[in-house]
């Protein structure tokens, strides 16, 4: 800026510099607690995205916050899960298969201690992600979710080569729809996210796929459910890559 222009009164009644002028307005920008959060703006646009990019090991441990009960499963051990069936763990990854009789089926259940958090994990604002494909595309049944098959919860559905969202509504229906456009014999991303508000999302790779309102899903005890059966008098199998839960602490 010119130093003579900006020593100039910004108008002939009043007395205010220009250079004065501009510095206020700037002071009274930097202190508008609402600056840049309409619509559109730098800092809702910053918010708003779904990954947050900083640098990489720039967020230091003690910035974060530890108020949520968490499980991180990486599949070292399975003594921490209720176990039907024939179930194997290689190099943190989990494999889960039937036998070859008809209707043989397969399960890991992770339930909750007693004296920890209570059953309804809705609730408590749970959030679940798993990494999951199947082995086949035919002759199966798979649950994957916070459930138990067929009695309660929420979570994924696939039969034969076919995914849908599922859950068990509170007069014991299930209530499946199907997402169009996913092969279970790839893999992919399912997460449950109760944490936001009082519905359920349920996300396929990142991707929404549908929203339950959590007083129509039947409580269900566990806090994670794989589970396998065979149509028929095959072998069928899923594999799993990383689970991760969390909710809040119960508070009584």
């Amino acid at each position: 800026m010119d130093p003579t222009w900006g020593l100039l009164a910004k108008a002939q009644d009043d007395s205010e510099t220009i250079e004065e002028a501009i510095e206020r307005l700037i002071q009274a920008h930097d202190d508008d607690a609402t600056a840049h959060l309409e619509a559109g703006q730098s800092l809702t646009s910053h918010r708003a995205n779904t990954i947050i990019d900083h640098i990489a090991h720039s967020i230091l441990r003690d910035k974060l916050k530890y108020d949520r009960y968490t499980i991180d499963e990486h599949f070292n051990s399975l003594d921490a899960w209720d176990k039907v069936g024939d179930n194997l763990i290689f190099g943190g990854g989990l494999w889960i298969s039937t036998s070859g009789v008809i209707n043989n089926y397969s399960e890991m259940m992770l339930l909750p201690h007693e004296g920890i958090n209570d059953y309804d994990h809705l609730a408590l604002n749970a959030y679940v992600e798993t990494l999951l494909k199947t082995g086949s595309t035919t002759n199966q049944i798979i649950y994957i979710g916070i459930l138990i098959p067929e009695t309660s919860g929420v979570g994924f559905k696939i039969i034969n080569d076919k995914v849908y969202t599922h859950y068990v509504d509170t007069e014991l229906e299930e209530q499946n729809v199907e997402v169009v456009g996913i092969s279970p014999i790839n893999w992919h991303r399912f997460k449950i996210d109760a944490s936001v508000d009082a519905n359920v999302r349920l996300y396929i790779d990142e991707v929404l796929v549908a929203t339950i309102a959590k007083a129509n899903i039947e409580i269900s005890e566990s806090y994670f459910t794989y589970y396998i059966q065979a149509t028929t008098a095959v072998i069928r199998s899923i594999y799993a890559m990383s689970l991760h839960y969390d909710e809040d602490f119960q508070s009584a």
